[in-house]
């Protein structure tokens, strides 16, 4: 890559042609992958507006004004930029809230590596059972090894995830063990098989579909030795690693200014009024918001209303993912691997831990999946939790969240395991400038038509110009489900309107 990152040149990289290739082929598009104007040969500068400073936002505009594109404005609803890349240092060591680990080989990855940020996950993975106890070292090896095969295996477009799981998980998983004792394990995990390729999928339930498979966190194999992800927010905007390089696209940012009302049809100007009364107008406004926001505000936000496929994505597709909680303890109670928790099924009907919400009789504990280390903090895990109680485990009472996570530690993996002292929680599932962690196709939504790719197609004016954009890990159809994902959408998006500048 480069010995420095410049985000003004990052679309001469092989990586970046690579995935504008992958877009445009399943979009039906085609393009010619050439090296983009100098800022010297633009010869319009437009007032744009980015809705949103999380990694998209971010992306767009340290993009835009590499190019020369210097009217930029970026207007986020909350009261710090990264969206959901919330890196927190309550002790001086970074925990991220949200997006942690980072997949090697990335877009992300790519934009960092030469700044000796990330490493490899150094740690292992064990499972513990509800009932056998700690899982050997090959099983777990060869449980996950199956489950990537039945990830692998074509599912019909008419089949749920769920239904696809159950007709294949014995010949595709259990039938590979040859030990007796190690074909019934198997056998008792499939709830824990399943919650893991819900994560995978990013749902809360494998009945809604999932028809795009996003890489489990259990696979994500960078992590960060410092800084957080944070620091990818910094790298984009060349303020790290030394601030004298610096955009100062932070300067472009104005916090706490949440967008309610975006006119856009008219031939001239996009007019936007913020809850704060501010009032801004511009040729071009990218918008980054999340799905889960988009679904909230989308009938009230835009005037005149969105084309009519563009609405029917956002009603569509799920706006669901993983929930994540860090959890500081007194001291390091665990070895050096990220462990994970299988119920088996008698277990499940019997938990022996009656606080907090339940679902289908089942009690929140058993959605809790298991734990991964905290690359900077020894003493915090990361719980895991996938299903349907999500929204209302985001919610719950601190001292029931504390007291189920150390009754579940216990159980599985003995009485030394400490009890939490407190959490970290994102509520990114309950805060409306969210509402979930990601976006997630279905079967209806491809029945009907409607994709990722759907959600980032440009809104055209009456001349037929495209003015209304969208950004954002929802309209990505490469590196879906995570943060490179949404920094791709966010060079698209000001690479589009770099190129219709040039067309002036």
């Amino acid at each position: 890559m480069y010995s420095f990152f410049d985000v003004s040149n990052y679309n001469n990289s092989s990586l970046y042609r690579e995935e504008m290739k992958r877009s445009d082929k399943a979009s039906g598009k085609h393009s010619v992958y050439t090296n983009r104007s100098s800022p010297s040969a633009m010869q319009h500068y437009p007032r744009v507006i980015i809705v949103g400073a999380g990694a998209a936002g971010i992306a767009a505009a340290s993009r835009l004004v590499a190019k020369g594109i210097g009217n930029v404005t970026v207007l986020e609803a909350e009261d710090r930029i990264g969206g959901r890349i919330h890196t927190i240092r309550p002790e001086g060591d970074a925990i991220d809230l949200g997006a942690a680990r980072c997949p090697s080989n990335s877009l992300a990855h790519q934009i960092v590596k030469d700044f000796g940020l990330l490493e490899a996950k150094r740690t292992g993975t064990a499972l513990f059972h509800s009932k056998f106890g700690r899982a050997s070292t090959q099983f777990v090896g060869t449980l996950f090894g199956r489950l990537s095969a039945l990830h692998d295996l074509d599912k019909p477009k008419d089949v749920t995830w769920h239904q696809h799981f159950h007709q294949h998980y014995q010949s595709c998983v259990v039938d590979h063990f040859s030990d007796e004792p190690d074909r019934l394990l198997a056998l008792d995990c499939m709830d824990f098989m399943k919650k893991t390729l819900a994560m995978t999928t990013g749902l809360f339930s494998l009945g809604s579909g999932g028809e795009r498979l996003a890489a489990p966190p259990t696979t994500f194999g960078m992590v960060w030795k410092r800084g957080g992800f944070r620091v990818l927010l910094d790298v984009l905007m060349r303020s790290y690693p030394n601030r004298k390089h610096s955009l100062n696209v932070e300067d472009k940012i104005r916090l706490n200014s949440k967008v309610e009302h975006i006119s856009w049809k008219g031939e001239e100007e996009i007019r936007l009024i913020c809850s704060n009364g501010s009032v801004f107008v511009a040729d071009y406004v990218i918008v980054t918001a999340p799905l889960g926001a988009l679904k909230r505000q989308h009938c009230t936000l835009f005037s005149p209303q969105l084309s009519d496929r563009k609405r029917k994505a956002i009603e569509l597709l799920k706006a669901e993912g993983v929930l994540k909680i860090p959890l500081h303890f007194p001291k390091k109670w665990w070895d050096d691997n990220d462990f994970f928790l299988a119920w088996g099924e008698d277990d499940l009907k019997c938990v022996g831990f009656n606080r907090g919400p339940q679902k289908n009789g089942h009690c929140w504990i058993t959605s809790l999946v298991g734990f991964q280390i905290n690359s900077e903090n020894s003493k915090v895990l990361h719980a895991l939790f996938a299903g349907e109680l999500i929204p209302e485990i985001e919610q719950i009472e601190e001292e029931v969240l504390l007291d189920g996570v150390h009754f579940v530690t216990q159980r599985f993996c003995g009485d030394f395991a400490d009890r939490p002292t407190k959490s970290e929680r994102s509520g990114f599932f309950n805060n409306p400038h969210f509402g979930s962690s990601v976006a997630v196709e279905t079967i209806e939504s491809v029945r009907e038509g409607v994709t990722r790719e759907t959600l980032g197609e440009a809104e055209l004016s009456e001349l037929g110009k495209p003015r209304l954009l969208f950004a954002g890990e929802a309209t990505s159809d490469v590196s879906y489900g995570n943060v490179s994902g949404a920094v791709f959408t966010g060079f698209r998006e000001a690479d589009r309107i770099i190129d219709l500048c040039k067309q002036l």
